[in-house]
């Protein structure tokens, strides 16, 4: 039996990082991906993130979420491999400007991929939408989180709340309970008239028992699921 020895190279393509900061090392790359085109600037300054925590406005750990790229398919594949769960998709959220590698562009917006990964599976009651029912019940699945029979307390949470994002032109319609037609079209109005490109509306399944109204109401302003 012989035996030689021989070499080979490997070659690790990557952005360095000072041994006391290895977290920066994820935002270089980031930046190195994306430059400053990607829309949610805390993503190259994990300060930002830490910053969160302290103000609180991160209090605990229920789920880990993840927004892969629709013109990126490996982010999603990405997102996958660690077993999350795909829950919906975003049409139209990243700008056009948004760039990979100085190598793919969107010409036009382009939509991501929402998904989770969810360490909390106690079970969750939720109201369930007729016309959505299936769909929502399928994402349950995935998520491995069972319904409960048990009805949530009653929370102290405004019925109706909005804000816009002036950087990728969208607006977000937060809905906890069944909201008067009049007060659901003053936000669409004002953002209309702010030029506002899309308009996104979040429902609380947990709060909402009239949630087939909300919804037909939603699909009269031409919201879709």
């Amino acid at each position: 039996m012989l035996a030689s020895a021989d070499t080979f190279e490997i070659e690790i393509f990557g952005k360095s990082a000072h041994g006391a900061r290895p977290h920066e090392g994820v935002a270089q790359l980031i930046y190195k991906s994306y430059h400053c085109t990607y829309y949610k600037s805390q993503f190259y300054d994990p300060v930002k993130i830490r910053q969160l925590n302290e103000d609180r406005e991160v209090v605990s750990i229920v789920a880990v979420y993840g927004e892969a790229l629709m013109l990126h398919p490996f982010s999603q594949k990405a997102n996958l491999s660690h077993g999350m769960c795909e829950t919906a998709i975003v049409l139209g959220e990243l700008p056009s400007q948004t760039e990979i590698e100085r190598q793919i562009r969107a010409s036009l917006r382009s939509g991501a991929m929402i998904n989770f990964l969810v360490f909390d599976t106690h079970k969750r009651y939720r109201f369930l939408s007729g016309r959505y029912a299936e769909q929502i019940e399928a994402t349950y699945r995935c998520a491995r989180v069972e319904a409960s029979v048990s009805h949530p307390a009653n929370s102290n949470r405004q019925l109706l709340t909005h804000h816009f994002n002036p950087h990728i032109n969208v607006g977000f319609i937060i809905i906890e309970g069944l909201p008067d037609p009049e007060a659901l079209d003053e936000p669409i109005d004002l953002m209309h008239t702010d030029h506002c490109e899309m308009v996104y509306a979040d429902l609380n399944l947990h709060h909402i028992e009239e949630i087939d109204e909300v919804v037909a109401m939603l699909n009269r302003r031409h919201f879709f699921y």
